[in-house]
Parts: structure tokens; C-alpha cells; sequence
């Protein structure tokens, strides 16, 4: 199933803080806040990368990251020809697309398959989770000891986002019952400061609450402003402390930290109470309808880079009941279709990009529980909006969907796409650790279909 791949591992040293980094690292965390850290990556270094070049047409990008393993043959995919323990118990139906059928649950998504390019030939050789989430996500193999930023830390660096709001965020990203999201979303060698924002709630969840964007009880604004006074006179000792070695101006980034917690922007951005119940609905009072609102909020509002983020997609028994209840691909359906479409009416899907994405599909044969287990061998993502060429199926998989039939295409084929369209060159390099330089995308090509 490898045969031709060439995903080549690098190695560097870690990175060593300087004394300046050090100290202020140091007296962020003496007063609370993790914030800034996220922001120092707007401020563009001497050395640092250039403005994104003028192919890129995205200037935002939401992931839809559907941890797990989504079953193509059951989505996007279907192989009604197939031996019954093949193609499963879901009827193909019709699409907007002449001669294209999906699955019978998937109907909103069939009826808009004119505004995304659905790509049915990805294909990658490792079946463990957490290896094929890396490939999917970073372009390169796992490696001991070595850790490559994701696709979402890469275009933090490369770009330069402005304004109040985090620009890497993940929905719902890490709560506080759950630790997952560190290990796939992460900045590896790049600076801890692209690292994502995880949002630390759900917003389907009742009483849904930032914990970021607001006062602690006990922080009151008058101490708010006596914390903000404090860093002002502890940034001018550090520039006081590094005047004979550099000419040091105040970094507005740290106060920033502050502006989000009374930034009104920021605070509407998040506040999705404040849709009307019409569009709530719209999307569907579910994990995924609001997440995908969510998201939509965010990019709205000046995010760069936005993830939704769900784990619940490893069937490896009853996946047909399991996948046909509304907890599944009933909202998988509303929550991504009605996305494009709002998009679409707020003139926002020419310059988003939005990308439907899993680590990979699940076998062709059902299994003895009426699952389907791992299988990375052809599996199904999309891409719309930004400029891509949408009303399309690029790829196929063979007659039971085991491996691509033509078209093969490699996960760091994906993501140099996706750099394309944000306007990073998907050919270039970034810093590791010691400024040695790495390639972004681990030599994948631009898929020329979608360009």
C-alpha cells in the first residue's frame, strides 16, 4: 500500500527561549494570562516570512476535521454494484451532479454537490489513528522525538492576521473534560505562539461560556486595569534591561491579553445567543450544526484559521444504525450544507476556503460486529469556495472502494493546496528549531483539478 510514497522525516534541535522570551513568558504566566503567547505571531520579524503571494484567493480557512474515520462507501462513495457485505445497507441516491450519487443520508449535501469538488482517490499507507491523523494534517510521517506543526500553524506563520480575535482557533478544541486536540493540532518546531487557541467549551452545549473572554468572578475591571499598568511598567524594565543590546520598542502584542477580554468584537464573535433562533435552526441544534455556526462567526469576525473539530467517527460495529441516527450523519448533512449556503448568501465562500477532511476511511468488507474498521487505502474529503473549482469528482476508487482506481492522491498533495489557495507556496520552507529551514508540505504537488 506505500509503494511510491516519499515522505521523508526531518530532525532538528529544539528551540532555545531567550533570556528576553524568558522574562516575559515569566511574567505572563505571574499574572494569568496564556493569551499573548497566541498573538506573538502577528508581529512580523526582521527575518520572517514575506506577505502571502498574490495566487491566493483565501483570506480565511475553516477544517472540517471529522476525527475517526468517516466510511466513504457510506457518505460520499457509495458501491450499490458491490456484494452486499460491501455496500452496505444505505441506498445511493442523486446528486446535482449528473451521473454522481452519495448515500440516502447525506440528501443536502447531494443537493449542493454543485458548490464543493469532491475528491475520492485519497490514499495513504498507515492505518493507525494517530498516525494518519499526522499525515492528513502535517504532510509527513511521524517521527520520535520530532514533532511538525500542522497545517493551521504553518499558515499562522506564514501570514500576518490582524485584529482582536485568535486567529487559530479550535471549536470546541480541549474542554475541561476532555484533553483531546493537543497532539493533532500543534506548532512542533515552529514558535509556541502558533500554536491553536483552543476554545475550551462547546457552543451546543446549554449555558455555553468562553472561559477566556470573560472576568473571573474575583477579577474585577478596576483590577483588570491595575494588572495592565503593572505589564506596562514590567515591559519597560525589560527594555530597560536590553537597551545596550537592541533598540527594543513596546510590543503591543502583550497588552492584547487584555484587549480580549473587552474587545466588543471579540465578545459578539463568540456570543452565538445572539443568532436568531432561525439561524440556530438552520444549522441544527446539534454538536455539529453550532460548531459550523460557530465557526461561520468566527471567520465573519476576523479569524484566519478555523477547525471544527469532532471525534466521533471510528465505527467498528453497528455503524449503520450508529451512522443514520441524528447524532450522525443526519448532522453531518445539515450542519455542512447549510455552511456553504451561508456562506455563499454573505458573500464570504469566494474568499473562504473550507475543507472537509478525516484521517481516513473504513474497510470495504463489513466486519463480524456490522462495522467497518481502519482503512487508509481510498477515502473521500472535499474542498469550496476561494476560488476552487467546485461541481466536480476528482479520483476514484476501485468497484469494493479499496484503493484508488485513478487519480491517487497523497495527503501532502492536499495540504499544497490548500497552501496554494491561502497564498503560501506550497514549495517553500520554514524555520525549525535553530532557524534550520524545513519544507512545508514534504514535496506534495498542487492538485491542478481544483486550480
Amino acid at each position: 500500500m506505500g509503494e511510491g510514497y516519499d515522505l521523508r522525516a526531518g530532525c532538528a534541535e529544539y528551540h532555545r527561549v531567550s533570556r528576553r522570551g524568558m522574562l516575559r513568558a515569566g511574567t505572563l504566566g505571574v499574572l494569568g494570562f496564556s493569551l499573548p503567547d497566541l498573538f506573538r505571531a502577528q508581529q512580523a520579524q526582521a527575518s520572517g516570512p514575506g506577505q502571502p503571494r498574490s495566487f491566493g484567493r483565501a483570506k480565511r480557512v475553516i477544517v472540517l476535521w471529522m476525527q475517526g474515520g468517516v466510511s466513504h462507501h457510506d457518505t460520499f462513495d457509495p458501491k450499490p454494484a458491490a456484494p452486499s457485505e460491501v455496500r452496505g445497507e444505505f441506498k445511493p441516491i442523486g446528486t446535482r451532479l449528473p451521473g454522481v450519487q452519495f448515500t440516502e443520508y447525506v440528501p443536502r449535501l447531494a443537493q449542493v454537490a454543485d458548490r464543493f469538488a469532491l475528491i475520492r482517490s485519497v490514499t495513504h499507507p498507515d492505518p493507525s489513528h494517530d498516525g494518519a491523523d499526522y499525515l492528513v494534517l502535517k504532510g509527513f510521517r511521524a517521527q520520535a522525538g520530532f514533532t511538525h506543526p500542522d497545517v493551521g500553524s504553518v499558515l499562522l506563520h506564514e501570514r500576518r492576521p490582524e485584529g482582536d480575535l485568535p486567529p487559530y482557533v479550535l471549536v470546541p478544541g480541549n474542554t475541561w473534560s476532555s484533553g483531546r486536540g493537543w497532539n493533532r493540532f500543534q506548532a512542533g518546531y515552529l514558535r509556541a505562539s502558533t500554536n491553536p487557541w483552543h476554545m475550551g467549551a462547546d457552543p451546543a452545549d446549554a449555558g455555553f461560556r468562553v472561559p477566556d473572554i470573560a472576568l473571573q468572578p474575583m477579577l474585577t475591571d478596576q483590577r483588570l486595569d491595575r494588572r495592565r499598568s503593572l505589564l506596562g511598567d514590567v515591559d519597560r524594565q525589560i527594555r530597560a534591561l536590553d537597551a545596550a543590546a537592541t533598540a527594543a520598542v513596546p510590543d503591543p502584542l502583550y497588552y492584547r491579553a487584555f484587549n480580549i477580554l473587552t474587545a466588543p468584537q471579540v465578545r459578539r464573535a463568540f456570543d452565538i445567543a445572539s443568532e436568531s433562533s432561525a439561524s440556530r435552526d438552520e444549522y441544527g441544534r446539534t454538536r455539529l450544526g453550532q460548531r459550523c455556526l460557530m465557526a461561520r462567526r468566527l471567520v465573519e469576525a476576523g479569524a484566519t484559521f478555523v477547525v471544527v473539530d469532532d471525534d466521533s467517527w471510528d465505527h467498528h460495529g453497528t455503524i449503520f444504525p450508529t451512522l443514520k441516527s441524528n447524532d450522525r450523519l443526519p448532522q453531518l448533512d445539515r450542519a455542512f450544507s447549510t455552511l456553504l449556503l451561508d456562506l455563499e448568501r454573505r458573500g464570504m465562500l469566494d474568499d473562504t476556503l473550507v475543507v472537509y477532511l478525516t484521517e481516513f476511511g473504513r474497510t470495504p468488507k463489513i466486519n463480524e460486529g456490522a462495522g467497518r474498521d481502519h482503512w487508509p487505502g481510498a477515502f473521500s474529503i472535499f474542498f469550496a469556495g476561494a476560488g476552487v473549482r467546485a461541481g466536480q469528482v476528482i479520483g476514484s476508487s476501485d468497484e469494493i472502494g479499496a484503493y484508488p482506481a485513478e487519480r491517487p492522491i497523497r495527503p501532502q498533495d492536499v495540504l499544497a493546496t490548500l497552501f496554494h489557495l491561502v497564498g503560501v507556496d506550497p514549495d517553500g520552507y520554514v524555520p525549525a528549531n535553530l532557524g534550520r529551514p524545513m519544507p512545508i508540505t514534504n514535496g506534495g504537488v498542487i492538485i491542478p483539478e481544483l486550480v
